[in-house]
This record gives C-alpha cells, structure tokens and sequence, in this order.
C-alpha cells in the first residue's frame, strides 16, 4: 500500500509538472506514465487477495502475485479500468456540485443522495469485476492442472 502511494505520487506530480510548467522536460510526463502503469500492474497482480478471502479460499499477496503471473496484462488492465470507474462518482459529484447547477436544484441533498448511489453501484461494479476476474483465473487454471488436459510425455 505504501509503495503505492509512493508510485502515485511521483506519477501524479511529475504529469502535472509536465503539463503546467514550461521549464519541466517531456521526461517528466514519461516517467509520470511509467510509475502510473506500474502502480496498475501491481495493483493488478495483487488485488486477487480480496476475492480469495471472500470465499475462505485465501492466497495472500504472494499467492496472488504467482496465481495472476501469466494474466498480468489482464489484472493491468482490470486495475486500470476500476480506476477510471472509480473516477466517475466524483465527476457526477463535480458536476451536480457546480455553483450554476446547485442554484438551480430545489433541494441541494439530493446532490449527495445521487453521489452515494452511483458510488454504491460502482463499488458493487468493481467487485464483481474483480470477482469474476478471480473466477476467470481459478477455471483457467483448474483446466490446465486437470487429467484430461495432461499429456502423457
């Protein structure tokens, strides 16, 4: 989680740096990028835990780590998906929340009442996403680990 937070940091400041100010190279926006994907790919490789300890099936970070070796592009692209998702409860509450808007709506709550709803379905959105992510993995492996599939060498 710290690590993370780290990569987050460093990704975000050094795209706004790059965008905002004239004296910061491309190479900020580079590197910016570079820590931004490698956040996704780790949050990626690591958010099968949460699946596996709703099922009593738990594998650990580093059970998650080997089990989502060879689907890391898809749990990159998972991550990165939930992330943009995550995004839009805050753009509705941006939006709806705007001066022009918040004079214009009789009752200002509903504001709030609206952001807890789509919120609510993007968090629901997210895990069965990664749920059905998990299940996806744990079949694919179940198949390529059966008798049938086995080749006798």
């Amino acid at each position: 989680l710290g690590l993370g937070a780290i990569m987050i940091a460093i990704g975000t400041l050094g795209i706004m740096a790059s965008i905002f100010t004239k004296n910061v190279s491309n190479m900020m926006l580079f590197w910016g990028i570079v820590m931004w994907l490698a956040f996704y790919y780790f949050a990626g490789r690591f958010s099968l835990v949460f699946p596996s300890v709703a099922i009593g099936r738990s594998i650990g970070f580093k059970g998650s780590w080997e089990f989502s070796g060879r689907y890391d592009g898809l749990m990159m692209l998972i991550a990165f998906t939930l992330h943009i998702v995550f995004a839009i409860p805050e753009l509705v509450n941006r939006v709806l929340s705007s001066p022009s808007l918040t004079n214009l709506l009789p009752y200002p709550a509903l504001i709030d009442f609206f952001y807890n709803i789509i919120y609510l379905l993007v968090t629901v959105f997210s895990i069965a996403t990664i749920s059905v992510t998990y299940k996806y993995i744990v079949d694919e492996t179940e198949k390529e680990n059966s008798p049938e599939t086995q080749t006798v060498g």
